[in-house]
């Protein structure tokens, strides 16, 4: 979905938060007397605030519009009819549940926090969810006409449930206000797709096409057509190599490409792209961890950003391709690295090699470290069995950290003679 669908989509949340909350409750509301009461009219009091904003008028009727008020013999008013049009015929009288709904409608009003395109915007998610697409649809167009999302998802739900005709007009609609992601299209109607990207092709700016028809090819490998996928990924390359949406689509096309494609933009030393990285990614991927561990050692050796996670992700490419020996170099090195809390490669090197923990550990405190490391300490020396010393390693560590109830916890069992482990 483009940058406008986006912002259009987070500025739903805009509201304050108690706006939020009477928005909730005004299209629960709504939508059960729309719905439930195949009700056209729904009568309650509007309390008016003077100089109360204008709803906006642009994308149809108000939603709620006040009717004559009565009055008593002293000419003081005693109701308003308040119209809630689009709704099915008749309800009698209001509540004051209604009351109370629709004075908050002309207080949100006042304040600015509710208009009419939020209020029907909430009542189509709720039609929408009890299955009442033709209603959401009518909704939608006639009062939020520019909210390509809400197209979106009627288009979905038809699609769902073998409604044809009104998932194209919605698909149709959506189409018309802008980009939609290929591969949401394709899930709806490929041919479709197709189509309609034809025809956007066609219509862009020279200087646009690129792009497009790479969406293009992407809808064509979700189709399956990869040999024409592939085409126009190699054209998009051969103009623009450095697209990085272009080189992750030759991944998953052609990976033997892709990395040749790759080693010559690290060739070119790119300072504005970090190509090795990307490289390192493919070739775990590839379940090739040996290749990757020594690019990313090669990249730590020129000084640049590695980190503890680095290693941990060439461990689990290790893990995938069955290297026990790889795998713990690989969380030796995270730990080597790791600055906060070391369990994530704590925990696989008890397993696996603890006496290289117990080695690496030893190493880390002894240059001073903080309570973490001290607590990841006392643990492996009392699995490997060095009660004492454990005992001893839980007591700095909350010394460091007073606060961590861990090794406080983990001491008061162990000087009891239980396992802190609950072995």
């Amino acid at each position: 979905m483009n940058g406008d669908a986006n912002e259009r989509r987070h500025s739903r949340f805009g509201l304050g938060f108690v706006g939020g909350l009477v928005l909730g409750a005004l299209a629960m509301f709504f939508a059960r007397e729309w719905i439930a009461s195949g009700m056209r009219e729904v009568v309650a009091r509007e309390t008016q605030v003077d100089g109360a904003a204008k709803p906006d008028a642009s994308h149809g009727p108000d939603l709620a519009v006040p009717v004559r008020a009565a009055t008593n013999d002293a000419g003081a008013e005693i109701d308003e009819r308040v119209q809630v049009k689009g709704a099915p015929s008749g309800v009698s009288a209001a509540t004051a549940a209604n009351d109370r709904l629709l004075e908050l409608i002309a207080r949100g009003r006042n304040e600015g926090w509710l208009q009419d395109q939020a209020l029907a915007e909430m009542l189509f998610w709720n039609l929408a969810s009890q299955g009442h697409l033709e209603e959401a649809w009518e909704l939608a167009l006639a009062y939020t006409p520019d909210q390509q999302h809400l197209f979106l998802n009627l288009a979905s739900q038809a699609h769902n449930v073998g409604a044809f005709a009104l998932r194209d007009k919605a698909l149709e609609r959506a189409l018309a206000l802008g980009w939609v992601d290929p591969s949401f299209l394709a899930q709806i109607d490929p041919a479709l797709a197709l189509t309609r990207f034809d025809q956007l092709v066609a219509a862009a700016d020279p200087s646009e096409r690129g792009a497009l028809r790479l969406g293009y090819a992407q809808l064509l490998a979700s189709l399956g057509r990869n040999d024409e996928a592939l085409a126009i990924t190699n054209q998009r390359l051969a103009t623009n190599p450095n697209d990085e949406a272009a080189l992750e689509l030759l991944s998953s096309l052609d990976v033997a490409a892709a990395e040749a494609h790759l080693r010559l933009l690290i060739d070119t030393h790119d300072p504005q792209n970090d190509w090795t990285r990307k490289l390192i990614d493919l070739l775990d991927r590839q379940g090739r961890p040996a290749e990757a561990a020594e690019w990313l050692a090669g990249l730590q050796a020129t000084g640049r950003p590695v980190y503890s996670g680095d290693w941990g992700e060439i461990a689990d490419a290790y893990v995938a391709a069955e290297d026990s020996e790889g795998a713990v170099d690989a969380w030796l090195e995270a730990l080597r690295l790791e600055d906060g809390d070391p369990d994530a490669w704590t925990g696989p090197l008890l397993a696996a090699a603890p006496q290289k923990l117990l080695a690496a550990l030893e190493a880390r405190v002894a240059t001073g470290e903080h309570d973490e490391f001290w607590g990841a300490l006392a643990d492996a020396r009392w699995i490997g069995g060095q009660k004492s010393a454990a005992i001893d390693a839980w007591k700095h560590a909350a010394a460091l950290d007073p606060g961590d109830g861990e090794w406080p916890n983990k001491l008061a069992l162990a000087e009891a003679g239980k396992d802190p482990f609950g072995g």
